[in-house]
């Protein structure tokens, strides 16, 4: 009896262990998004709503410097998409920030197979990078506000 009550007592400890891995990757690859608000200090302030046909993350009204982001296990045909609503004062844009499992998005110039797509919405548009072996983001302006 006692040999029994240890096993049950073993069990409900490694349960929550075991059920914890569930939500993790394991027949895709996870991926991460990241946008960064990189506004000036004293412009107006960033609105940002982030979706895909499952998931929508709400508004975001990020400050400055500030990385909004989420991760995902990738879809086993490779159709994974989410796009981005982003507004700053008068401006807004609208499009995909994934919907490609090597580059981020199908026209991105990303230069070699990235799981974190790091988005940096400036002044002056919206700039598509990764992080680099130094922990530092290489990019580019992917888009203008227009």
């Amino acid at each position: 009896m006692a040999n029994s009550l240890i096993y049950i007592f073993l069990f409900l400890l490694i349960t929550p262990l075991e059920l914890s891995t569930a939500k993790k990757c394991f027949f895709t690859p996870k991926y991460e998004i990241h946008v960064i608000n990189n506004l000036p200090s004293d412009s107006p302030p960033l609105k940002i709503h982030c979706q895909s046909g499952d998931d929508d993350f709400g508004e975001y009204f990020p400050s400055i410097n500030e990385d909004v982001n989420w991760s995902f296990c990738g879809n086993l045909f490779g159709k994974s998409l989410y796009f981005c609503h982003f507004w700053w004062d008068v401006k807004n844009k609208t499009f995909d920030v994934f919907n490609d499992k090597e580059t981020c998005v199908k026209d991105g110039q990303i230069q070699y197979f990235s799981r974190k797509c790091v988005w940096i919405v400036k002044s002056d548009g919206f700039y598509l990078g990764h992080y680099n072996d130094n922990g530092n983001i290489d990019m580019y302006r992917y888009t203008d506000w227009s």
